[in-house]
């Protein structure tokens, strides 16, 4: 049985306007940077957003416990079709080793009702 940790702070998700993450953002607990050719996105800790960037608030995430293997299929799947059917909206971030689940903080218990049946879930709310 897979095993979901609910992330004791909040997180933010944030459009970097001008390209350039400060260094501060680097203490987060949690920081992920996208860049891509049209935008430069982080999630990092609430505290912690660059003060230029536009930020969405109010974040909870959900990590896969272990490490995933590559040649695993359907994971995320498992997870997010259960939150899609339940009109829970997701941010999904994948790290080398494994997934996270950003899903707003008012719908965190109600996303670990719909996951603990099939997850062993750590941290509940």
């Amino acid at each position: 049985m897979l095993r979901l940790r609910v992330l004791k702070y909040r997180l933010s998700v944030c459009n970097v306007q001008n390209g350039k993450i400060p260094s501060f953002s680097l203490d987060s607990p949690f920081l992920s940077i996208t860049k891509s050719e049209d935008e430069l996105s982080c999630v990092c800790a609430e505290g912690f957003e660059p003060k230029d960037a536009k930020c969405e608030r109010g974040f909870v995430a959900l990590k896969i416990c272990g490490h995933l293997d590559f040649s695993l299929t359907g994971v995320l799947n498992s997870i997010l079709k259960p939150l899609a059917d339940a009109s829970i909206s997701v941010f999904s971030i994948s790290t080398f080793q494994t997934d996270y689940i950003l899903v707003k903080e008012r719908d965190i218990e109600k996303s670990v009702n719909v996951l603990k049946d099939t997850f062993l879930i750590e941290n509940k709310i």
